[in-house]
């Protein structure tokens, strides 16, 4: 079994890139190493969601500056696309030069803010969590001695990366260093039960009731996420698609399967879909089969839209039992899985779904 990354990525080097080490303003966290693939095109089509507030409100950026705000903008509208390294060079070059400037005026939230960004560029965008967990380990080295309060956000940031790769093991160590360390918040929040769908989080309480603590909320949800990331068996599931047929997940085996739980208003899977209906026109004769699950109740209005788009593909209503056995709480995200049932990437957009197709069923 192949990595993700390698199943993913069969046109992209990915560029490897670190953080330099170094004294003074911008010494520590000077950018090195993408330029050697400054003409390698990197393949960006992935969500853009959560770049900053990420999965919870324990990654929330709290003061957004002017170059904040402009660099945010520009990494979502690169998400809707291509471009070579040389222009993620600069996006790194700048997002450095961001944490330069805060460190020189001493301003360690905003480094944890733009730190948060630097990376979920390297583990969303460029796919390099290695080098995402890195960038995060050193901010958490360097800000050990202060008392800065959004350091939980880099303990949460960094749950999500290891959710990405699979690392349960690395999620329970940190959620038990988290617990220890000086940073641990529990406090008192209001929560908004998930009345409609999806899957409700489990809140920390560890000291009873009025003691909780978000961060460690977001960390169990990328524990949860973990366990079905890419390498992993997804569960073999027993459905009734909205006209009635009845599909056991097992039976699908010798075929490459897209499990799709998708959201009408979410705009990256609007974008996504007429290049769904053209893989599954194309390659469903070879061996290529999506199974659509509604996320939203009421699939009647959903269904005729699906149709109007050529979306020919069997739907399911989702579940909270069904959301459950996957581990998805709530929000829009697929599965695509190899012959055997093995899950070979997760979040997956646009080219990301066309590339391991076509290794698989050429």
């Amino acid at each position: 079994m192949r990595s993700s990354d390698q199943q993913i990525s069969t046109r992209t080097k990915q560029p490897s890139a670190s953080v330099s080490g170094g004294g003074g303003a911008g010494g520590r966290f000077r950018r090195g190493g993408l330029s050697r693939y400054a003409r390698v095109a990197v393949a960006c089509t992935v969500a853009f969601l959560g770049l900053v507030i990420g999965d919870s409100a324990a990654t929330e950026v709290v003061n957004q500056t002017p170059e904040m705000k402009r660099l945010l903008s520009r990494l979502q509208s690169m998400a809707h696309g291509y471009y070579p390294a040389r222009e993620w060079n600069a996006v790194v070059d700048e997002i450095h030069e961001m944490l330069r400037a805060s460190e020189e005026i001493g301003n360690f939230e905003q480094m944890i803010d733009v730190t948060a960004v630097l990376a979920n560029v390297y583990s969303q965008m460029l796919h390099n969590h290695n080098q995402a967990i890195k960038v995060i380990q050193e901010m958490q080295e360097y800000l050990a001695d202060r008392d800065v309060e959004g350091m939980p956000k880099l303990f949460a940031r960094k749950a999500e990366v290891y959710g990405k790769i699979g690392d349960v093991a690395a999620i329970d160590q940190l959620i038990k260093e988290f617990r220890e360390s000086k940073y641990y918040d529990p406090k008192d929040y209001a929560v908004t039960a998930a009345e409609n769908y999806g899957e409700q989080w489990t809140v920390e309480r560890p000291h009873g009731q009025g003691d909780n603590s978000l961060t460690v909320s977001a960390m169990k949800k990328a524990l949860k996420e973990a366990r079905f990331a890419p390498g992993g068996i997804f569960p073999d599931l027993s459905v009734t698609t909205v006209d009635g047929r009845e599909i056991q997940l097992s039976s699908l085996k010798g075929k490459l399967v897209l499990v799709d739980f998708w959201i009408k208003g979410w705009t990256a899977w609007n974008r996504d879909l007429p290049h769904l209906v053209k893989l599954y026109e194309r390659h469903h004769p070879a061996g290529f089969e999506i199974i659509g699950v509604s996320v939203q109740p009421g699939m009647g209005g959903q269904q005729e839209y699906l149709l109007r788009q050529g979306a020919r593909w069997p739907q399911v209503q989702g579940s909270r039992e069904l959301f459950s056995a996957c581990g998805v709480t709530g929000d829009a995200t697929n599965f695509l899985l190899d012959p055997d049932g093995v899950i070979i990437g997760r979040n997956l957009r646009s080219n990301e779904i066309s590339n391991p197709i076509r290794d698989y069923l050429k």
